[in-house]
């Protein structure tokens, strides 16, 4: 099944507009192709989204699912229960549905809403600044031209990949937590530079380290490793502090913070 542009460009529908709901909303605003709805039980927050993007319509829950194209499931996954029990009792003709419910799995989708094509998505906190990295994939129902228009509204908030969804947990263990993991980093580092007398300068320094190393490594095409080569001289500076993370395991014990990230990935899992 084709979904078919409308006057104004294909009709989608986000239910719930939190902070992923709200960028998801912001880049297919940019791309001028997407006509936006909301349904949003908070009406405070519903406010201040209409003041924000005008061009956004609020609607009740039954409104939203009678006009929209494609409907995403943007609400916390403790919320989705009830919600689908009336997304059930409203949906009358089959649908694509894009969830980016974290542990949500498109079979237990598929067994709560009988008339929905499904596709699972799971961005990241980058997706604020046009630069999330999307897996997504396909429920048994999707059609083809379902992943491809999902692909198309997505690469609006960054890259996207498809992948099996055996690895979904992986990917939301290493890149749906990933911003909160650098930002844990990123302050450590900050509180390090005011502690040796850099109270002022402390924050920009690193987050202009941050901002420098990513554009080096993805710019310049070379490892980490080749990075590090490039800036530890030996008996320096640089291989002083690595040395001691590297005497006091900090490498395993980042791989075993993202191994505990995946094991509560497969325990949250529906």
């Amino acid at each position: 099944m084709v979904i078919s542009n409308i006057i104004g460009g294909v009709n989608v529908g986000i239910i719930g507009l939190g902070k992923m709901g709200e960028a998801i909303a912001n880049g297919l605003l940019k791309a001028k192709k997407y006509k936006i709805f909301f349904a949003e039980i908070d009406e405070k927050r519903a406010n201040e989204v209409i003041g924000k993007y005008p061009q956004i319509k609020w609607l009740t829950l039954e409104q939203l699912i009678d006009t929209s194209q494609v409907i995403i499931l943007a609400v916390k996954p403790q919320d989705l229960s009830q919600l689908l029990d009336k997304i059930n009792k409203t949906l009358k003709k089959e649908k694509l549905f894009v969830s980016i419910c974290a542990g949500i799995s498109t079979s237990y989708l598929a067994g709560r809403l009988s008339k929905a094509r499904i596709v699972r998505v799971m961005p990241n906190m980058g997706a604020v600044v046009g630069n999330s990295y999307s897996a997504i994939t396909p429920g048994i129902k999707a059609t083809p031209n379902d992943v491809k228009l999902v692909k198309e509204m997505l690469v609006t908030i960054g890259k996207v990949e498809v992948i099996s969804e055996d690895l979904m947990d992986a990917v939301t263990a290493l890149s749906g937590s990933g911003p909160g993991y650098f930002g844990y980093f990123v302050d450590a580092l900050i509180e390090a530079g005011k502690e040796i007398g850099l109270r002022e300068n402390s924050e920009e320094m690193v987050i202009s380290c941050l901002v420098s190393t990513a554009r080096i490594l993805q710019e310049l095409k070379i490892t980490p490793s080749q990075l590090i080569t490039m800036v530890a001289s030996k008996g320096g500076t640089t291989e002083a502090c690595l040395s001691l993370w590297e005497n006091n395991n900090f490498r395993q014990l980042v791989k075993d913070g993202v191994k505990k990230a995946l094991q509560r990935a497969k325990e949250l899992e529906k």
